[in-house]
């Protein structure tokens, strides 16, 4: 009952073939807006990238997030010379030591919710050192992005 008459199947799957080719175009699509370095205390300087998603479809889906389905998406930051003291995520816009600390790994961090759909996430780490770094992100639906910078 549902099956439309046979001079309807061509319309309804033509409906159906743009619905994809749109839902396939709002892929997240994620890329580094700015990476900044900034001189913090004493000898260490804080280094702050903002990623942006520039699709609908968020990174990592709330379901997916919930239910612990694939892995989160991560962040890197790795330099020959540099010494990671603490990174995190949440990072404030104004303020600089505040930032939603890592307790393990903090030159890996995690973001389990994945970046929302038009959204942006921040992200800010107290490092040591100089030379050449690279941030890396990764992520199972949006791929790979990075950024260099130097210290």
């Amino acid at each position: 009952s549902r099956t439309p008459p046979a001079f309807m199947i061509e319309e309804m799957v033509h409906r159906n073939a743009a619905f994809c080719i749109y839902h396939a175009s709002q892929m997240p699509k994620v890329s580094v807006a700015s990476l900044v370095v900034e001189p913090g205390p004493g000898d260490a300087l804080f280094v702050t990238v903002e990623l942006v998603n520039e699709r609908w479809i968020p990174s990592r889906t709330a379901l997916a997030a919930e239910k612990g389905i694939g892995r989160p998406d991560l962040v890197t930051l790795a330099g020959d010379d540099i010494v990671v003291v603490a990174g995190g995520t949440d990072a404030s816009r104004f303020e600089l030591s505040e930032f939603e600390a890592a307790e393990f790994e903090p030159g890996r961090l995690r973001l389990d919710g994945g970046i929302p759909g038009h959204g942006t996430e921040r992200l800010r780490w107290i490092v040591r050192g100089s030379g050449p770094f690279t941030v890396t992100y990764d992520s199972q639906k949006a791929g790979v992005v990075s950024a260099s910078g130097t210290l």
